[in-house]
């Protein structure tokens, strides 16, 4: 018979094949709580995708894809110069975003999570300059922007692309004065001091608009004269490119202007008919204009510039100035051109008067009596002659003058010629187109 220890209870349980009893059950499930908690925290230590040895370094391809993609979508989610006020930040122009703000922050790195961090970093700084490239900001323009005060004060004109193409008026000549004076122009400051109120003020008036002021400000400083060599020669820069840019060879005209003018062309109307009456050259009408001469229409308008203009030669400066007269007959300085000149100061001092003008012109050499025909690449005419005619008792019975271009760029700025004034290609063209035959007149002094 069995004792009664040793009788079933009927309050044990059967547990995994262990009996428990009510008294040791508490702590043998402690015990089994304590065993999952710590083979979850294992498992998921094991599995943490953060680990550094969870898998290899990633080599940012997927990160810079999904840069990529957010680039090409135009997403922008950096914040604007009001965000950033209006949320009291400062802004370092220099910081790169930190990967924190894309990311949840991390408390540590290790060396290989740091060296992953730096690639999707460097992989976005990549391509935040490639989207940069390929699209622009809202407060970024594509259109070119104009020049500033500084470019305007020290630029030449040959600097500046002309608002009429290249072919027509465009001017590449090295600076008038040689090199020195071309150096220090280079490093000369945009804003001077002593004369210089003047040049300030007109660049004043050139960033409000106000180009028809700004050119009388230093056009009056030009006549005044004193100015210092790199002095003058920016203050004619800026007027060259006020033309060139805003005023008398862009095609519209500005109000205020008293040099140009718009003219309604009448039925039977020609640009050689036009351009006689204001005493300058159809070719001149035409290339500000941007037209084919045969196809005028009538009840259309044209810019027309009051002409003539006028040259004066300065010998010891090798430079030619054009000019316009205003309506109370002051000059107006429109541009500059450097030159070359009669061998022992053989070019002529005086009053002269354009008086022929041929294109491809043929020639012979009085000296050698060579025999230079139309379109001879060795003619030293060049393909514009400009025949000057004397107005003085001194020159008047003088012949064989003129301006012409030349095949010898490097004679420019000497004594080479035979006594006539010799100038670059493309400057020989434009001059050609500003002076008319009979109203145009050429000074030359010392």
């Amino acid at each position: 018979m069995a004792l009664s220890s040793q009788q079933p209870r009927d309050n044990a349980r059967d547990v995994g094949g262990f009996f428990l009893s009510r008294a040791l059950r508490p702590s043998r499930r402690w015990l089994w709580i304590v065993l999952v908690v710590f083979v979850a925290a294992l498992v998921l230590y094991k599995t943490w995708p953060d680990r550094g040895n969870a898998g290899p370094v990633p080599d940012g391809s997927q990160e810079q894809s999904q840069l990529e993609t957010a680039s090409a979508d135009g997403d922008d989610q950096s914040p604007t110069g009001a965000d950033v006020v209006a949320s009291g930040q400062t802004h370092d122009a220099d910081a790169q975003p930190s990967l924190g703000a894309i990311t949840s922050e991390r408390t540590r790195q290790t060396p290989r999570e740091k060296k992953s961090a730096d690639l999707v970093s460097a992989a976005q700084s990549l391509d935040d300059a490639a989207s940069a490239n390929r699209a622009p900001r809202a407060d970024q323009t594509t259109a070119s922007q104009p020049p500033t005060n500084t470019d305007m004060a020290l630029a030449r004109v040959e600097d500046v692309a002309p608002s009429i193409p290249p072919t027509v008026l465009r001017v590449s000549h090295p600076q008038v004065g040689g090199p020195a004076a071309a150096d220090a122009a280079a490093h000369e400051p945009a804003r001077y001091e002593p004369a210089n109120s003047h040049v300030n003020a007109a660049l004043q008036l050139i960033d409000d608009s106000r180009y028809v002021e700004a050119r009388d400000v230093l056009n009056d400083l030009l006549i005044a004269g004193g100015l210092a060599d790199t002095e003058d020669l920016s203050v004619r820069g800026l007027i060259e490119k006020l033309n060139d840019e805003h005023l008398l060879f862009t095609r519209y005209v500005v109000q205020g202007d008293p040099l140009a003018a718009w003219y309604k062309i009448e039925p039977g109307d020609y640009l050689i008919k036009i351009a006689p009456k204001y005493h300058i050259t159809h070719d001149l009408v035409a290339a500000i204009n941007q037209v084919d001469p045969r196809r005028i229409r009538a009840g259309k308008s044209l810019k027309v510039v009051q002409g003539p203009f006028h040259a004066h030669v300065i010998r010891s400066r090798y430079r030619l100035d054009v000019y316009l007269h205003d309506r109370d007959g002051q000059r107006v300085f429109i541009r500059s051109y450097p030159v070359g000149l009669g061998s022992n100061d053989s070019t002529p001092v005086g009053n002269w008067k354009v008086s022929l003008k041929h294109e491809n012109p043929d020639w012979r050499d009085p000296a050698s009596g060579r025999y230079y025909p139309p379109d001879d690449p060795e003619n030293p005419l060049g393909e514009y002659w400009i025949r000057l005619q004397g107005l003085d008792p001194a020159n008047r019975e003088y012949e064989g003058y003129g301006v012409h271009g030349t095949i010898e760029p490097q004679s420019i700025g000497k004594q080479v010629s035979m006594g006539c004034i010799r100038m670059l290609p493309d400057d020989v063209a434009m001059l050609y187109k500003l002076l008319a035959v009979n109203h145009s007149t050429v000074v030359i002094t010392d």
